[in-house]
């Protein structure tokens, strides 16, 4: 673990919160914070879309799935991949997975973050063992990134394909 620049360093100084931390603790919670943020984010958007259903607001000025006309601040993600009903239809299914994407990308770091943690020390670490509890919370939130918007068309697959 030596050889490890970021676990040599003794101590880290959190930006914004002047909090100094030791880098072995960064590095073992960053995959559960990680999985912990998205989990949160894609479970806030499935808890919106259940109180449209149940408020009826579905298709009234909303586009069928589709939040944007309820969106009051938009991010830079939902302009950079933002289409119309005239938009070419191969480009709204590429941009649909937008969210996904990113999702994947920042569970694919935490999951690396992890491993890293699991190869530098032995299974019996505090780290290790804070890195493998934490594995729940990374499915699951692989889990919310992914069914909701490929589950459909895995199950359309498996219906023309028979698998």
């Amino acid at each position: 673990m030596a050889s490890d620049p970021v676990a040599a360093s003794t101590s880290i100084t959190l930006p914004f919160l002047g909090l100094e931390q030791e880098a072995e603790v960064i590095r073992a919670t960053g995959p559960a914070l990680l999985s912990f943020v998205l989990f949160s984010f894609f479970g806030a958007l499935r808890a919106f879309d259940q109180a449209l259903e149940h408020l009826n607001l579905k298709g009234e000025g909303v586009p069928s799935g589709s939040v944007e006309g309820l969106d009051l601040a938009p991010n830079a993600l939902d302009f950079a991949v933002y289409t119309t009903p005239r938009s070419p239809k191969w480009l709204r299914r590429v941009l649909y997975l937008a969210y996904p994407f990113v999702a994947i990308t920042i569970l694919g770091e935490a999951a690396w973050i992890g491993a890293a943690v699991l190869r530098a020390g032995s299974l019996a670490s505090w780290s290790s063992l804070f890195v493998l509890a934490a594995a729940p919370l990374w499915v699951g939130a692989a889990y919310q990134a992914l069914v909701p918007h490929l589950g459909g068309r895995i199950t359309k697959l498996r219906k023309t394909r028979a698998f």
